[in-house]
């Protein structure tokens, strides 16, 4: 292992339990509508109902895609990239997969 992939790892690692633990309390529907937290989406914000039903949708289709961040940091740190390798900068994009189920939100919010 080298210090690339073990930062990487561990940032992924942490950026997939920090997605996790934020969508958990979405997904309990804890969370009042607001301006700061949860998919704050327009339709979202025509009901209390539409907003729990659209936050609650969103917190479920980001734990997988959270699980595989959080996999891909562990991943890392059992990887060895050689030098001038573009693992490192593959295993960093990984968390942009949570524009996926952002927009699988948006486009099941429409629906609704």
């Amino acid at each position: 292992m080298n210090q690339a992939m073990a930062t990487v790892g561990l940032a992924n690692l942490c950026v997939g339990l920090i997605v996790a633990v934020v969508c958990y309390p979405l997904d309990r529907g804890w969370v009042k509508r607001n301006r700061w937290y949860g998919f704050r989406l327009s339709k979202s914000y025509e009901s209390d109902l539409q907003w729990y039903a659209i936050n609650r949708y969103g917190a479920r289709a980001m734990y997988p895609w959270a699980g595989l961040i959080a996999i891909s940091g562990v991943a890392a740190f059992f990887l060895t990239a050689q030098e001038g390798s573009s693992l490192p900068g593959l295993f960093s994009l990984m968390p942009v997969t949570v524009l996926i189920p952002a927009f699988q939100t948006w486009w099941w919010s429409r629906k609704v």
